[in-house]
């Protein structure tokens, strides 16, 4: 079923004339469904999906569904960590926006001034 899912996004994002992208932002407290529902909402809307969770894991040249834990503010989720995994996915959007696609993103944003970089790079 999730290929099936995956392949249903690949051939929708295809097919769609590019547009002026979109930037739709799932944010919220650890294990409060924001993944679920963002990868939800990337499917209908053909919109491409970021989850910092991920981003983080592939800058440590880690599998998706690799287990990162790691203790708050040590290892994957340091703040020098974070900061660099937000940099990171904030360029992504930017390119994937510039481009005309648009983007859900799935991240905590514990902090009130990531929040508005990411607004920003919507504008």
């Amino acid at each position: 079923e999730r290929i099936s899912r995956y392949l249903a996004f690949i051939k929708g994002a295809v097919n769609r004339a590019r547009t002026t992208g979109r930037l739709a932002i799932f944010m919220g407290l650890p294990a409060s469904g924001k993944s679920r529902r963002a990868q939800e909402q990337a499917l209908e809307a053909g919109s491409v999906r970021i989850a910092t969770d991920i981003v983080r894991k592939r800058m440590k040249g880690l599998a998706p569904l690799a287990d990162g834990s790691s203790a708050p503010g040590r290892g994957l989720y340091s703040s020098r960590q974070t900061d660099r995994t937000y940099r990171r996915a904030r360029a992504l959007c930017r390119i994937l926006l510039k481009a005309g696609y648009s983007v859900t993103l799935d991240a905590m944003f514990a902090e009130n001034s990531r929040r508005m970089l990411f607004a920003r790079t919507a504008e």
